[in-house]
């Protein structure tokens, strides 16, 4: 995929980016202002939100009535235009990445966007874009690394996630927690060599030490 130049701070498509990035990070989104949703402690460190990381029914819901067509779109290539920009790449980072985990929960589509998600999240990377872009939105442009089963990637993740605290002095601690997680999700890879949480999803057997493995607390993060 070629990919253009980026250009600041340009949202196309009648602010639709816009729109995303306004609910996913707390602008629009009826759970942004929920006090157990949002953890504004440091403004300046980035805002948290606990929803993006939990099983949330009526989270998941309000990402289906709003933007389950964007997804779809997003998935047949209909937003590449979307990273001349770095703050409309994020926007299609998440419709790539993160909102299928919320709607497709449990099976393989929400993880068929993946590849596309981590080769904007790439350019982001290595035009050094994603550095212009404040501490949340970095943070989610680094997860499709750790998304990831290629051990390289992971690799890349937990080096990416090392060097966003030690940028960000007033880290909001969710976010600092981002680094343990980069860490146990690449342990898993070494160990096994793919996550063994998605084998029945994928239809991947799964081997007896990954089955032993499920069974543990926090197997599937």
């Amino acid at each position: 995929m070629n990919l253009p130049t980026l250009v600041p701070h340009h949202i196309p498509e009648s602010n639709r980016a816009q729109r995303i990035l306004e609910f996913w990070f707390g602008t629009s989104s009826k759970l942004a202002t929920h006090p157990s949703d949002i953890d504004k402690s440091n403004i300046d460190g980035g805002t948290y939100r606990k929803a993006w990381f939990l099983k949330d029914d009526t989270f998941d819901e309000e990402i289906r009535q709003q933007f389950l067509t964007d997804v779809e779109q997003a998935a047949a290539g209909a937003f590449e235009g979307w990273q001349n920009a770095p703050q409309s790449a994020v926007a299609l980072l998440l419709l790539l990445d993160q909102f299928p985990r919320n709607l497709y929960r449990g099976s393989a589509r929400s993880f068929s966007t993946d590849p596309q998600a981590l080769k904007v999240a790439e350019y982001l990377v290595e035009t050094g874009a994603d550095k212009s872009l404040p501490p949340a939105y970095r943070f989610f442009i680094y997860v499709p690394f750790e998304h990831s089963e290629a051990m390289a990637h992971q690799n890349r993740c937990v080096n990416l996630m090392q060097g966003l605290i030690e940028s960000v002095p007033n880290l909001n601690e969710g976010f600092k927690n981002g680094l343990d997680y980069a860490i146990r999700h690449r342990e898993v890879i070494e160990r096994f060599g793919r996550f063994p949480h998605r084998n029945k999803a994928l239809g991947r057997e799964s081997t007896p030490a990954e089955i032993e493995f499920l069974k543990q607390p926090g197997s599937s993060f």
